[in-house]
């Protein structure tokens, strides 16, 4: 904290992913038993801040089939700033876990980037979230369609558009792969021509 205000930020938000019902669900989240210590870490910083920077608090939850009961029972647990949407499945497979390359290899490209975007449509229509993050993950480790992706970027970002959503621009995906930022220059353009804010 000391940093960002010797840094000048302004505000500071804090986000972490959010458990996932049954546990163990995959082994990079908070569990439903960290939560508790998650709220406290928030609350410590705003104490250690002291209002010098406002601190924001934010959960960042996986859009998975059946999840809305599970995501407003979580927006219902604190005062949250805002809730962050993403998609990490589809279906069982965590397609963006380096531990599981090889379930990449045979895929067809079109299938899955079709399923991706239609997933992440969804949960903008889902009006559970504020933000929505690292659109376009799904290119992380470079399998990306041949062709013009607009034919996967348009419906998306119309729904997303309709929503009302803020998007994320998540700079991760520089050190990745895919070697650029999420979501990719080309969905910024479709953005821009729609009532989509970032």
């Amino acid at each position: 904290m000391e940093a960002a205000v010797l840094a000048g930020i302004t505000e500071y938000g804090i986000s972490e992913h959010a458990p996932v019902l049954p546990e163990p669900f995959d082994d990079w989240r908070m569990s439903d038993a960290d939560f508790p210590r998650y709220i406290e870490w928030i609350e410590r910083s705003r104490e250690i801040s002291a209002g010098r920077v406002p601190v924001r608090a934010g959960l960042e939850c996986d859009w998975l089939p059946g999840c809305e009961g599970w995501i407003e029972e979580l927006a219902g647990r604190y005062e949250w700033d805002y809730l962050i949407g993403s998609v990490h499945y589809l279906g069982d497979w965590d397609f963006d876990n380096p531990f599981k390359l090889e379930r990449w290899i045979g895929r067809n490209l079109d299938e899955v980037w079709g399923s991706y975007w239609k997933s992440y449509a969804e949960m903008a229509e889902s009006g559970l979230f504020d933000v929505l993050g690292h659109a376009d993950l799904v290119k992380k480790f470079g399998h990306v369609p041949k062709g013009d992706l607009d034919r996967f970027y348009e419906p998306a970002v119309d729904a997303i558009a309709a929503a009302g959503c803020v998007i994320e621009i998540n700079t991760a995906g520089w050190h990745k792969p895919c070697g650029e930022a999420y979501p990719a220059p080309r969905f910024w353009s479709w953005r821009l021509r729609r009532e989509c804010r970032w």
